[in-house]
């Protein structure tokens, strides 16, 4: 899906029977089946030359606390900033 706001589909990738996928995969409860679903997605896409692909990996230098924990990357958008508090 391309979304008007918050678009989070860099490559802009539209394929109906995708959408329709993610659309029903929207409407299960969280658990294995909604699960199979994305798995299939992601696995689908990966097959049809996946639209996307990282092509950096910066290697700048990150100083860090012991108390900061939930520190992710990722090759899209580095740090995830809502993943990460602090501990005692």
């Amino acid at each position: 899906h391309i979304s008007l706001v918050g678009n989070n589909n860099q490559a802009n990738m539209n394929v109906p029977g995708y959408n329709a996928l993610i659309d029903r995969a929207r409407q299960l409860p969280l658990g294995p089946a909604r699960d199979a679903i994305w798995a299939h997605l992601d696995y689908m896409i990966s097959k049809d030359n996946a639209p996307y692909v990282v092509f950096m990996n910066r290697q700048w230098p990150k100083f860090v606390s012991s108390h900061l924990q939930g520190l992710v990357f990722n090759g899209t958008y580095f740090e995830l900033f809502p993943s990460m508090y602090l501990a005692k």
